[in-house]
């Protein structure tokens, strides 16, 4: 799905939404740099993230088990390709759905990460590349 054919009140949910990361106690926000984050990130001689879910596919509401289920596989995944990542999750702001259980990746490609988000059927992410502001990004059919 690209943004143009999603609804925009859903893509400006995506972009008011507190991506927050729990052990680091940071909360992303899309477009902007975050400075903690990129400390983070070199400490770890990283260059990129994605903050991915599994949680509620196409934004159509699962129960709680079955999105825990989900991102059970997606942090399987995530284990089974080398890569680090940390728990968070997404909050939104205005409250209008649950948080919803997310990882914060660490330097992995975009590709990669649109790639993961697409197997399990996501509008969106947030990516981001060291020193440069987060981003949303749609995710198409790969």
């Amino acid at each position: 799905m690209v943004k143009g054919m999603m609804d925009e009140r859903l893509w400006q949910a995506y972009c008011e939404m507190d991506y927050y990361v729990h052990s680091l106690q940071l909360t992303i926000l899309v477009g902007q740099r975050h400075a903690e984050l990129d400390k983070y990130l070199a400490s770890w001689g990283a260059r990129s993230f994605a903050f991915l879910t599994a949680w509620n596919p196409r934004s159509q509401p699962l129960p709680d088990d079955a999105n825990r289920q989900r991102n059970l596989q997606l942090e399987q995944q995530l284990h089974a390709a080398g890569y680090r990542y940390l728990a968070g999750a997404g909050i939104s702001r205005s409250q209008a759905w649950p948080p919803e259980e997310s990882f914060l990746v660490i330097d992995i490609p975009r590709t990669a990460s649109l790639e993961l988000a697409a197997s399990f059927e996501q509008n969106a992410i947030v990516y981001g590349l060291l020193g440069q502001p987060s981003e949303l990004l749609a995710v198409t059919e790969c």
